[in-house]
């Protein structure tokens, strides 16, 4: 194993030898720094796949990104976005990325093209803040793992990915343009209302440890956010059965 960060001395392109250090292109199995600038990875190149990836760096002119387009990223392939390293940022387009995302404390911005697809997984740890900027597939799905992260939505009528593990403390923002003014959650689907009644949004969302309640403010430049604390239950008989949904 080998870990190889990237220069870009050599272009742009990700197969360049030269823009590695030391020289020459990762290998399955190696670790890959980038923390200024990125690689760009296209249609023409081979399959990426069984890489650890730590992407971010703390200069915000020139963040540390990775440019796919047409690309293949296999179910190996691992990014990691850590606090000392805050900004970091993904392009997507007509790419298939069936790997995992971990933003680890940081904030991590993601832009996909409306053919970007796959079964990835996107991480949410530490109070990082995940931005996606584009359509995302029912197959990929982002997982809050503690509380007092933040997943950013510029577009969430084209959001169809499934959301997991949300705790009191989480948030989910909504573009500029979204004004919300309620959020209902039922079987499985969270629906985001604006003014007289109309749908915004309705997300695939899996609650994992408790009822919630979803609350919605305003949020300076982002438009909106949903915030979640505990739902009270009030036992009152019913059937008897502490799963009965209806008591």
């Amino acid at each position: 194993m080998t870990t190889k960060t990237w220069t870009g001395k050599a272009g742009g392109d990700w197969f360049a030898r030269g823009s590695w250090d030391p020289e020459g292109v990762p290998q399955p199995g190696d670790q890959v720094v980038i923390a200024v600038g990125g690689p760009n990875i296209t249609s023409n190149d081979p399959k990426l796949d069984d890489l650890e990836v730590t992407l971010g760096g703390t200069e915000f002119a020139r963040p540390a990104s990775i440019s796919a387009s047409g690309a293949t990223l296999g179910s190996a392939f691992a990014v990691t976005v850590l606090p000392n390293a805050p900004y970091a940022a993904l392009s997507f387009d007509s790419t298939t990325f069936d790997g995992k995302l971990t933003a680890v404390g940081g904030q991590l911005s993601i832009t996909t093209g409306p053919e970007f697809q796959g079964s990835g997984q996107t991480f949410i740890e530490k109070g990082a803040t995940v931005t996606f900027n584009g359509a995302v597939p029912s197959k990929h799905t982002v997982s809050f793992r503690d509380p007092n992260g933040t997943l950013v939505l510029s577009t969430p009528t084209s959001f169809a990915a499934r959301i997991t593990g949300v705790q009191p403390g989480d948030r989910i923002e909504l573009g500029r343009l979204y004004i919300a003014v309620s959020a209902s959650y039922a079987d499985g689907k969270l629906t985001i209302t604006g003014e007289g009644g109309a749908v915004i949004a309705t997300l695939n969302l899996v609650e994992e440890i408790s009822p919630m309640n979803f609350y919605v403010s305003l949020s300076g430049d982002r438009g909106s956010t949903l915030s979640t604390s505990r739902r009270n239950c009030t036992w009152d008989g019913g059937t008897g059965d502490w799963y009965d949904a209806t008591l």
